[in-house]
């Protein structure tokens, strides 16, 4: 015959005692804030993931031409480069089937965000179709600033 288990004997059963008012209320406030924040981060995560899916992809073009930049072309760069870069250098690294663009310089202006609001724009508008026709990847070395290179043309498969 088994005796029934009684809260001083150690074995009780916690979890059947009815669970006052105030703990309901406790426990509901966590689940709601717990459910927020998880609503938050699902909806961060999305809105992150959809706009790196929205990038434009690089443009299907003619063959690439790695025959040498034309003068044209290196003096268009350096004039549109120059107003937003002190010190600028074009650079053309060339590494096997792949042409690669650097532009190192420093920026004329005082805040990072004064100079990405007009830097990216241009790159974006002016620079990259310019350059599309010569070269895969265009990358930057612009001091006090880490910008991440951008891909001209979808890489040759070796």
């Amino acid at each position: 015959m088994s005796q029934p288990s009684s809260p001083a004997s150690g074995t009780g059963h916690d979890l059947e005692r009815p669970a006052n008012e105030a703990e309901t209320r406790r426990e509901s406030r966590w689940t709601l804030w717990s459910l927020g924040l998880l609503a938050v981060v699902f909806l961060g995560a999305t809105w992150t993931f959809a706009r790196f899916t929205r990038l434009p992809a690089p443009a299907a073009l003619g063959p690439v031409n790695h025959g040498p930049l034309p003068a044209a072309v290196r003096e268009a760069v350096l004039a549109k480069l120059a107003p937003h870069l002190d010190g600028v250098d074009f650079i053309e690294m060339p590494n096997g089937a792949v042409r690669e663009f650097r532009i190192k310089g420093r920026p004329k202006y005082d805040l990072a965000q004064d100079f990405h609001k007009a830097f990216r724009p241009l790159v974006a508008t002016e620079l990259r179709p310019l350059l599309q026709p010569y070269g895969e990847i265009l990358s930057f070395e612009i001091k006090a600033l880490d910008l991440p290179p951008m891909r001209l043309r979808a890489l040759p498969n070796d």
